[in-house]
Formats: C-alpha cells, sequence, structure tokens
C-alpha cells in the first residue's frame, strides 16, 4: 500500500504586505503548509578579514559575534544586510508526504516465511541549535566532548595571529550567547525517509502423521 498527501493554505488572513517580494518571503495564502523556510548557506567563514567584509546579520552586534567556522548565509536581496528578508523555501518539514508498506510472504514444503516493512519519505527533519550547542544549559554531559573533538578552534589559543583549524561544529560559545548559527538554515537540515522492517516470521507446519 501505499499513500502521498499534502496540504495547501487556501487564504490566510494576514495584514498588507510593503512590496511583492515581502509578500512571497512571508504570505502564507496558497502556500503549502509543510514548507520549510530558513536561510541558504553558502559556506563557512574562513577568516576574520572574511568576515569584515560581509554583509552585516541582524542581531550580531555589527557582526562582532562572527567567528571564523561560523555559517555563510545567502543575501539573497542583495541589500547588503543578512535578515528576515533573506529567509527562502529550503526544504519540507518532518511529517512526511509519502507513506508506504510492503508485505512479502513465501511458503514451501510446510515452510512459510513472511514480513511487513514500513517506510516514508519526503520529509526532512532539522536540529534546533540549543541540540546542537556544545553547552546546553550548562550541561557536559551530553554533546559537549563530540563537539570538541570535531569544532573550529585554533591551533594556539595563546596567539592571537594562531591558525584556524576547520571542523564540523563552529567554535564554541555559550549556549545563550548570541550567534549567526542558530539561524534556521539548511546545512542543519537531514533527509527523514526511512524504511524499516516492523515485522517478521518464519514457520513450519507439521503434518499430522508425523506428530501422532
Amino acid at each position: 500500500n501505499l499513500s502521498w498527501s499534502r496540504t495547501k493554505w487556501g487564504h490566510y488572513e494576514q495584514p498588507s504586505f510593503n512590496s511583492a517580494y515581502d509578500q512571497w518571503n512571508s504570505g502564507l495564502s496558497g502556500r503549502w503548509t509543510n514548507t520549510r523556510m530558513g536561510f541558504h548557506v553558502l559556506g563557512r567563514y574562513e577568516s576574520f578579514e572574511e568576515i569584515a567584509n560581509a554583509p552585516y546579520h541582524s542581531m550580531t552586534k555589527g557582526n562582532g559575534c562572527i567567528l571564523p567556522g561560523d555559517y555563510k548565509y545567502e543575501d539573497v536581496n542583495n541589500d547588503g544586510y543578512i535578515d528576515y528578508k533573506d529567509m527562502m523555501p529550503i526544504g519540507r518539514t518532518a511529517y512526511p508526504e509519502l507513506m508506504y508498506g510492503l508485505n512479502l510472504s513465501l511458503s514451501w514444503r510446510g515452510l512459510d516465511f513472511s514480513a511487513f516493512f514500513q517506510g516514508a519519505a519526503l520529509c526532512q527533519f532539522t536540529i534546533p541549535d540549543y541540540d546542537l550547542a556544545a553547552f546546553q544549559n550548562g550541561n557536559t554531559q551530553l554533546n559537549c566532548w563530540g563537539y570538541f573533538e570535531d569544532r573550529w578552534h585554533k591551533a594556539d589559543y595563546s596567539d592571537p595571529d594562531s591558525k584556524w583549524i576547520a571542523g564540523r561544529f563552529p567554535a564554541i560559545r555559550d549556549w545563550a550567547d548570541d550567534s549567526v548559527n542558530k539561524y534556521a538554515n539548511d546545512a542543519n537540515m537531514f533527509e527523514g525517509a526511512y524504511l524499516r522492517l516492523k515485522n517478521i516470521e518464519l514457520g513450519y507446519t507439521f503434518k499430522k502423521a508425523g506428530l501422532r
């Protein structure tokens, strides 16, 4: 069996928009309800020189809290400022559009076998910034050591001119600090499709004569 479904907003009452771009960016009427909005990541900032020439980001103290290794977002409207106006559809939500199941059964000379597979597709999930933080509310027993092992960091913290070493995660800060890495983005999105074996059975039917 297989089913596919998705829903769309009909008319969603909202205030008047200032421009066609604002309507495209924030309007819900006629939009699929499982559309995820966020920033498109172009890469990582490699140096402070690159950060100094980057577009200004909202809530970053004039880019003052951006470090090498932080996400570099696309300035969609080319206004030199990274804010909500640069958000775009970046994928689907975690609710799957496609659900399916598959039953298999075989029998041969008294042996019988059956299996049931279940799956879903056309969905994506994102890990919130709180769950990606090295220190979650001061905790060190969760992400801390895995984050430390693969993070952007200086080769020598005692040397201000030390080279930055690249890693999977941005440089560590307190989870409550301002950071561009907290914005919803497509770098922290993952495919949610799956196929799992839900049930399996193997049996044998004995002949009556053999049980006497």
